[in-house]
């Protein structure tokens, strides 16, 4: 389902407009739509990078997720691992 645009003002510098204008062809809309959901993935895997880091950086999570790992394949044999 498609959102309905919501019309607002913003002020650009010169410049930016400029750029703006060049790169657009005829929708600055679409292209300031595009650009700033390219920015808004950036984050996001900039903050998921930051999160991954401080998990490897964690010790104890370290430890409990070795316990697990050797937790969920005890008693299994190769016959019984569903990708073998």
């Amino acid at each position: 389902m498609r959102k309905t645009a919501v019309k607002k003002t913003v002020s650009l510098q010169p410049d930016v407009w400029e750029y703006v204008s060049s790169q657009a062809k005829d929708n600055a809309s679409a292209f300031i739509n595009e650009a700033l959901r390219d920015y808004r993935r950036r984050q996001l895997h900039k903050s998921m990078i930051q999160g991954y880091k401080a998990m490897a950086s964690d010790a104890q999570l370290a430890e409990d997720l070795a316990l697990w790992d050797t937790t969920l394949m005890d008693g299994l044999s190769d016959e019984d691992h569903p990708s073998r």
